[in-house]
């Protein structure tokens, strides 16, 4: 069971269906529902089952972070495109250590 993987949760208050998200404690399971609220379930007395495995891999992305560069090739033949990043929902990641919704993105994640 990896996050990412579809599961089904029984526990002593009822059943949670849903995606399986990072946990900060080993304590409980934390799933994402299909209208997009986490629910924490804590691991005592609950029975998982994976209804559907994570359907991708998640490798280490090259990034400023890990030192690695990003190489981009311009086609001079095409027209300039400029990309203007300025947050919002669709630009921002959840933070798990902290569950802070940060700015993560920038112009270059979008060219990778």
């Amino acid at each position: 069971m990896n996050s990412g993987d579809r599961v089904r949760v029984d526990h002593p208050d009822g059943t949670e269906v849903g995606t399986l998200m990072p946990s900060t404690t080993d304590d409980h399971l934390v799933l994402k529902l299909a209208g997009g609220y986490n629910v924490g379930v804590a691991r005592a007395g609950a029975d998982v089952e994976v209804l559907e495995r994570s359907a991708r891999e998640v490798d280490a992305v090259d990034s400023p972070e890990t030192g690695s560069a990003t190489t981009v090739e311009f086609d001079g033949d095409l027209p300039t495109v400029a990309l203007v990043s300025t947050g919002g929902t669709i630009a921002s990641t959840v933070d798990y250590r902290t569950g802070a919704v940060t700015a993560r993105f920038d112009a270059e994640d979008v060219l990778r």
